[in-house]
């Protein structure tokens, strides 16, 4: 799913997906986060002391995975991508799981070669 360039960083992500926005999140992933940050009882927590409720459910699920992160469109929808140093398959798992999402291993990270692009795209609420 990725193409290796000569870039790295942010150059390189774009080069991949001209469609990334850095940092950014879609707003159906922030309403699962902000949900996800409400059900562990965070959301007092982060909205008292400007903490991101999305790395404190990365606490929560015991995962660190974004390292290298931001949205772009796949298929003709926003996604969230994730960019970390090495294989972190668990740790994205979980996260998902918390978040209440799904997670694809999609391979080498454009970022650098050392890391792994994991697409976290919408649940499909059709079939619930």
């Amino acid at each position: 799913m990725t193409t290796q360039c000569a870039q790295e960083g942010w150059p390189a992500v774009h080069a991949w997906n001209p469609t990334a926005k850095r940092h950014h999140l879609p707003m159906w992933f922030k309403k699962l986060v902000r949900l996800a940050a409400m059900k562990h009882g965070l959301w007092e927590k982060c909205t008292s002391n400007y903490l991101h409720p999305l790395f404190e459910l990365e606490t929560v699920a015991k995962a660190r995975v974004f390292d290298h992160w931001g949205s772009c469109v796949i298929d003709g929808k926003r996604v969230m991508f994730a960019m970390p140093y090495g294989e972190r398959d668990d740790e994205a798992s979980r996260l998902a799981s918390v978040i209440g999402c799904l997670v694809t291993n999609c391979g080498i990270g454009s970022w650098h070669p050392g890391t792994v692009l994991y697409i976290f795209s919408e649940p499909d609420r059709s079939t619930t």
